[in-house]
């Protein structure tokens, strides 16, 4: 076993009931034997009711359209499988557990690489935008039982773990008994799966490159094959004109004046005339990091991320978006203040995951800014009402060093150096 280091309702498990049974005898010798009577989709059930807290699940088995889809284009899982069941968050949670049989048991070392690859993958997704969840993913477990391998991403692993060898000893009857105490559970997973089925029916692929390729469709196996994205391309740049001449009839398109007009209020409410261009650069990062969020759906599944999740509308109007929403944003607000600015185009954890950020010039020195992942996912009006929220400044003002240390790639060559961190107390 690999260890790197949520229930949506309450289900009524009596799992030590099960000792009582007079097949006791038998479950220790299935166990032994490495057999069992158990499918798939009840061991991952015992799993996934085993915590309380597994947050919004869902539920596909083998032969379905989105367990074949999940099998070769997130697990990229080549090995033959007889029987397979997914149960996966249908939220931002990282949470997810699958077991699956494979017909040829000489499979299950190359199977339980390309979980662990899966995995670490998530770990990028994840490590700037949701850090608990990065965590949750760091303690995860893939293991093999047999001609069985499992993927256990959860809060107690160990707990799932035990839960699974449990199941894996039952007979018939028990496992019976076990489904209906977990009847309400299965219900739920079943009508999640059935809406997310439906709603992957409607859609259309969009022929966007995937997340490891550049915008011409090669792999990207190096930073050199990077290249910047013109910055004008981001967001009309008659906004930022409009404001500084103060001309807002120059405007024609509804969602550019809804971003000018959200611009006016903002910057109205945080900048004063005496402020430093530092005063004002920390002031739009700060409300930024209060007030927009990240689009969680994108988190696990890109494609079904929100309209506009990548421009300035999304985060200005509707208040989430993603990296590139953030990062367009922030120059939007840079170039109304006057502040050189510049968008990042890059990737993230080893190259797996796209991901943006700015570049920002004060007193003549290029400072790397990466308001999205000052900003992690947590419920920040909670936090304020409790009084333990503040912003993050890990990425605020920081050198090229700095940010690659902290899983940030990008082609070097195509941006102004920032070798220097700028000191200070922000807080």
């Amino acid at each position: 076993m690999k260890k790197y280091g949520y229930r949506l309702i309450t289900c009524l498990l009596v799992l030590s009931m099960s000792l009582s049974f007079a097949a006791c005898g038998k479950t220790e010798n299935r166990n032994k034997n490495g057999y069992t009577e158990a499918s798939c989709y009840q061991l991952a059930l015992a799993m996934a009711a085993s915590e309380e807290e597994n947050g919004e699940l869902a539920v596909t088995v083998y032969g379905d359209r989105n367990f074949d889809m999940r099998l070769q284009s997130f697990y990229e899982l080549e090995e033959e499988i007889t029987d397979g069941c997914i149960i996966y968050s249908t939220t931002e949670r990282s949470t997810e557990f699958a077991v699956l049989k494979l017909k040829n048991k000489e499979d299950t070392d190359a199977a339980v690489s390309s979980l662990e690859e899966y995995i670490n993958d998530r770990i990028g997704a994840y490590i700037g935008y949701f850090p608990e969840e990065a965590d949750v993913l760091q303690n995860s477990y893939v293991f093999a039982k047999k001609q069985y391998v499992v993927l256990d991403i959860s809060r107690m692993p160990e707990t799932a773990q035990e839960a699974f060898e449990r199941i894996f000893g039952y007979d018939q009857k028990q496992l019976l008994q076990y489904e209906e105490e977990c009847e309400e559970l299965v219900q739920t997973l079943e009508e999640n799966e059935s809406r997310i089925s439906q709603n992957a029916g409607a859609e259309e692929d969009t022929g966007k490159p995937e997340a490891n390729e550049n915008a011409e469709g090669e792999n990207i196996t190096d930073e050199s094959q990077l290249h910047d994205r013109d910055d004008s391309t981001y967001f009309n740049q008659d906004i930022a004109t409009a404001y500084l001449n103060g001309t807002p009839e120059i405007l024609t398109d509804e969602k550019d004046i809804a971003v000018y007009d959200r611009i006016v209020e903002i910057l109205s409410e945080i900048i004063t005339e005496d402020m430093t261009e530092l005063e004002k650069e920390k002031a739009v990062h700060d409300y930024m990091c209060m007030y927009m969020e990240y689009d969680r759906k994108a988190l696990n599944y890109p494609e079904a991320q929100m309209p506009d999740s990548d421009n300035p509308y999304g985060m200005l109007v509707d208040g989430y978006g993603i990296c590139s929403g953030y990062a367009s944003t922030f120059l939007l607000f840079m170039d109304c203040l006057e502040i050189d600015c510049i968008v990042v185009e890059g990737m993230a954890y080893n190259l797996t995951e796209p991901h943006a950020w700015n570049k920002v010039k004060l007193s003549g020195e290029w400072y790397c800014v990466d308001v999205t992942w000052d900003d992690p996912v947590y419920d920040e009006e909670l936090a304020m009402e409790a009084g333990q929220w503040y912003p993050e400044y890990t990425y605020f003002n920081c050198s090229d060093e700095d940010l690659a240390n902290a899983f940030h790639q990008w082609n070097k060559t195509e941006y102004p150096e920032s070798p220097y961190t700028m000191e200070g107390n922000w807080y």
